[in-house]
């Protein structure tokens, strides 16, 4: 030090002091920005898994409130297996007076004897929180709205079903459902169709990509239709809407986003299924809330895109599709100020993209449309399964 000072006096002695101190200031930064990173990513790691799923929700008991006979429905439970042996609970709906009807053609008698009603059947895959009990408003009103059976598989980890929730395991149990409604002598395996929400809309349409090869190869019936609502493009794309606090490091192109360990790529699902088009591919409904405060509306919109619509059908104003391949025609207002298309209206998807209709709801929330918005909730879900044939005419 005291040749630095001899050489550049007072002045360049404190200079030099302080560039002598920088290096030791400096050094801990490599072990503080990985050790930064680390925390971000442990709680990224911990935060995603229990954002997406929540099987249980605190304070809230794991038992079923109640069962469906509270809401008047006829039911069955049902165990599925899924590909990798674990056992999945499920509820099978039917339409009041289902059993009756069957008892009532089996004292019919006959020879031989008459075969077993065989019923159109809806899988509805549960949200992300909670068990199905909570679904059970919405099914008896899908059951009774659609006239046909609804089938509800707890995912594995929710309800009475064994396992943990990852995106490999629910598309696992997404087949098995599958596989069952196809093998019972009580469904009718060529209208099946399938209903997801939320995150279930991915888990629905990922189950539809991966049915129309067997469609395509005349393995199995395509399936009826598909009916999603309020999804998004992809977990890494919505990501920093569910986890703001990492949004510096969450997003397609950011560091974290790599590491996501559900994907959820609905974007390339819809893709398959635009790529394999009809009759392979299912018609698909998009029912999306423009006020949801829980996902983008625009992955709504974009998902349009990727499914094969185009024109201004995926706009802010919710222009509806209809399931034929008919002229554009202007839009219509419903009651509440709900906006849909005209009878038979709407832009038309794309040649060869699997038929698709859009439906927004001005003022639907995340979860509260087919309530808060009931007058076009209801008539546009009901006229959707009748022409793709999955409701009771």
């Amino acid at each position: 030090m005291s040749r630095v000072r001899m050489e550049g006096g007072e002045r360049g002695g404190k200079g030099a002091r302080a560039h002598a101190r920088a290096p030791a200031l400096l050094s801990p930064l490599p072990v503080i920005i990985p050790s930064i990173l680390l925390v971000l990513l442990i709680t990224h790691h911990h935060h995603h898994k229990h954002k997406i799923y929540l099987p249980r929700i605190p304070g809230v008991p794991d038992a079923f409130p109640f069962y469906p006979d509270r809401f008047g429905l006829e039911y069955e439970d049902c165990w599925l297996t899924a590909g990798d042996g674990t056992k999945l609970h499920a509820w099978l709906l039917k339409p009041p007076g289902t059993a009756a009807a069957a008892a009532a053609a089996a004292a019919a008698g006959g020879a031989p004897p008459p075969p077993p009603l065989r019923l159109p059947v809806l899988i509805f895959f549960q949200e992300n929180a909670g068990n199905m009990a909570m679904r059970l408003p919405f099914l008896r009103a899908l059951v009774r709205s659609l006239g046909c059976a609804v089938l509800a598989p707890s995912y594995r980890g929710y309800g009475l079903s064994e396992g943990s929730p990852t995106e490999a395991g629910l598309r696992l149990d997404a087949a098995a459902a599958l596989e069952h409604a196809r093998s019972r002598a009580d469904l009718d395996p060529a209208r099946i169709a399938l209903f997801g929400r939320s995150l279930d809309g991915a888990v629905a349409l990922a189950a539809a990509a991966a049915s129309s090869p067997g469609a395509a190869a005349g393995q199995h019936h395509p399936l009826a239709g598909v009916v999603v609502e309020n999804t998004f493009l992809s977990i890494e794309a919505v990501a920093p809407a569910l986890l703001p606090v990492l949004r510096p490091f969450l997003g397609p192109g950011k560091p974290l986003g790599r590491l996501l360990r559900s994907k959820w790529r609905n974007d390339e699902s819809a893709a398959a299924l635009a790529a394999a088009g009809p009759p392979a591919a299912p018609p698909v409904l998009l029912l999306s809330s423009l006020k949801d405060e829980m996902l983008p509306p625009a992955h709504m919109r974009q998902l349009w895109f990727a499914l094969g619509g185009e024109g201004e059908a995926a706009g802010e104003g919710g222009r509806a599709v209809p399931l034929r391949q008919d002229a554009p025609a202007a839009p219509g207002k419903a009651e509440g100020g709900q906006v849909a298309g005209a009878n038979g209206g709407g832009a038309s998807s794309g040649p060869g993209a699997p038929r698709v209709r859009w439906v927004a709801f001005e003022e639907g929330r995340h979860l509260d449309a087919y309530d808060g918005c009931a007058a076009l909730y209801w008539p546009a879900l009901v006229e959707f399964a009748r022409e793709a044939g999955f409701a009771a005419p």
